[in-house]
């Protein structure tokens, strides 16, 4: 049941992957307290009211991505004017692989925006977007992949879309900073209807 809601919660894959790792074939079944206290976090997370708003195809959107050895996560946001907030539209997450896992940090961290931009294409695709990222990291990952025949192939994607590059400065405007400040709201029954139908499209 927790899967079905993964979109609504932030960095859903992150927090659940003491327990996926327990599905693993080659992994014995040992319920310890990594895996009691991810069961909890889950728990109390789904039980908590959804901070989420309606998508406004007048405004831009905007994608905060995180990146680490564990996974990738991903928050769509637009700002309101009105009260100098974000608000959070969906969230993506996934646990990396094996193989994954050991790939270099320029490649996780590219790899990150794309599977962002993936994830929120139902909402973006035709859209101006602003992806919020430390400016000087993400032109090293650029730069990098032209000599990388895989980074080369998702420097081809990114063109795909309307991105305007928005740099973060320094530690008070990370990503989880930013979702500190999203407004809580609550959604309509038929406003949830809405984007469920839009995320499956």
């Amino acid at each position: 049941m927790a899967n079905f809601f993964r979109k609504h919660v932030q960095n859903f894959s992150t927090i659940v992957e003491p327990l996926t790792r327990l599905t693993r074939k080659e992994k014995p079944f040992t319920w310890g307290e990594e895996q009691q206290e991810a069961f909890d976090k889950i728990k109390k997370i789904l039980s908590e009211k959804p901070v989420l708003i309606f998508p406004d195809y007048s405004k831009p959107f905007h994608i905060f991505c995180d990146a680490s050895q564990v996974g990738h996560g991903g928050a769509l946001m637009q700002w309101d004017e009105e009260k100098k907030v974000y608000g959070v539209i969906c969230y993506c997450s996934r646990t990396l692989s094996n193989a994954e896992r050991n790939w270099p940090p320029v490649q996780i961290e590219l790899g990150a925006i794309i599977f962002a931009l993936r994830q929120f294409k139902p909402f973006i695709f035709m859209s101006s977007i602003e992806l919020h990222t430390d400016h000087k990291p993400l032109a090293f990952l650029l730069k990098k992949a032209e000599t990388h025949q895989h980074l080369a192939r998702w420097l081809v994607e990114l063109q795909n879309y309307n991105i305007k590059i928005v740099h973060i400065a320094g530690k008070q405007n990370t990503l989880a900073d930013a979702l500190s400040r999203i407004p809580h709201e609550d959604l309509s029954p038929e406003e949830v209807d809405k984007i469920s139908e839009l995320e499956d499209s």
